[in-house]
């Protein structure tokens, strides 16, 4: 956004027209969803149940067609990392064919078929229970897309930079350009925005680090793939309008400061939060014993 152009109010980007923001909105988007055992749970669905799968899988396609549908052209969504693979029970023996059938069963590529999703799932190289979901989600390419949805898997926790390292070794690489073309097949904008859930982490079996540029980044506190158009849309604002603070000229920048000196002087660490049950939650700013 140009000094020059006018920032709209919240209320006006809420209530505007999806091409609006899909004019702001970034082409790439990371999207770490996390907490679906939980999101389940709060409805009353075991993690140990087949009911567990079939929910997720029809809640996440309303939640990434919402990122579809505001402007994302390519949405990248880690699926399996590797501490879910080093559980005990049922979970951890169902949890590959759960993928298998949920990632690219009849059901969920009639659904990418309806909304003429290109899907691709990255990582399961290693992982044979998952080798014939690659190929069949290659075989139901579209003839024509607009969005993809790159699904990846991370079984160790060195794949992503294994992967990464193999494609650069496999070619002349001398640009992340080049990088994400070899990994990816195509050319791919960096993410603009990464969306993760719970504690503000970046680790690199939940990242596609060839993507990285600079991501405005956020964790939401809702599991699963509870977020929710506004939610999407107070994202998109934030990273686009509140956070574009550099100008040129920082001349007068600093004119007033004075006024908000409590701000700048305040205690308060995003990332420090509460012990809540088994789960992490973060500190609000009116936490003063943090």
């Amino acid at each position: 956004m140009s000094q020059t152009e006018q920032m709209p109010s919240l209320e006006e980007f809420l209530a505007a027209p999806v091409e609006f923001v899909a004019n702001v909105m970034p082409e790439t988007v990371i999207f770490a969803v996390g907490g679906t055992r939980r999101s389940a749970a709060l409805v009353g669905i075991s993690a140990q149940n087949d009911e567990y799968a079939s929910s997720s899988r029809v809640r996440m396609i309303s939640c990434i067609d919402q990122f579809f549908r505001l402007g994302t052209r390519h949405l990248f969504t880690s699926m399996l990392r590797p501490g879910q693979l080093d559980e005990t029970g049922r979970y951890r023996e169902r949890i590959l064919s759960w993928l298998d059938w949920g990632l690219a069963g009849p059901e969920a590529l009639e659904d990418y078929r309806r909304h003429g999703w290109r899907v691709r799932l990255c990582g399961a190289e290693g992982i044979p229970e998952l080798r014939g979901a690659v190929d069949r989600l290659e075989s139901a390419t579209p003839p024509s897309w607009n969005h993809t949805l790159w699904l990846y898997v991370a079984p160790a926790p060195g794949t992503l930079w294994e992967q990464m390292i193999a494609a650069a070794q496999s070619a002349q690489i001398y640009s992340q350009t080049d990088l994400i073309r070899t990994m990816f097949g195509e050319d791919i904008p960096s993410a603009g925005i990464y969306i993760g859930f719970g504690k503000p982490i970046f680790t690199h079996d939940i990242i596609p680090l060839a993507l990285l540029g600079e991501a405005q980044c956020y964790w939401t506190q809702r599991p699963g793939y509870e977020i929710d158009e506004d939610m999407v849309r107070r994202i998109v604002y934030d990273a686009v309008y509140r956070r574009r603070t550099w100008r040129e000229d920082k001349s007068k920048r600093y004119d007033g400061i004075e006024a908000t000196r409590d701000l700048w002087e305040s205690r308060h660490v995003i990332g420090i939060g509460h012990r809540v049950g088994g789960f992490w939650y973060p500190a609000s700013v009116q936490d003063k014993e943090l």
